[in-house]
């Protein structure tokens, strides 16, 4: 009986493992990537680029040294709207049947 226990809390465990990465998927469609915060790098070559700010929902520019840095790097606003930016109406209070 207590093997069994076991058993269905590994079980349930998976499951809700596989509902967050199903809810964080549709959160960020193109990945977890726009959720980084911005990241310069060490080089010094201060090239304009954007990055999602999760915070304000929103792409922003930063300057990108040129070198390392991270996945939340983008050439254009564009680029970056089209990656990260979920668009879609949201409503509050009780579904609708």
């Amino acid at each position: 009986m207590e093997i069994r226990e076991k058993d269905d809390d590994c079980t349930t465990t998976i499951v809700l493992l596989l509902l967050l990465l199903l809810l964080l998927s549709l959160i960020f469609p193109s990945g977890l990537h726009c959720a980084l915060k911005e990241e310069p790098g060490p080089c010094k070559a201060l090239k304009p680029r954007y990055y999602f700010n999760i915070d304000s929902g929103s792409c922003e520019m930063f300057d990108y040294g040129g070198c390392k840095g991270n996945d939340n790097n983008f050439l254009t606003k564009e680029e970056c709207e089209e990656t990260c930016v979920v668009s879609g109406t949201y409503h509050r209070g009780r579904c609708k049947s």
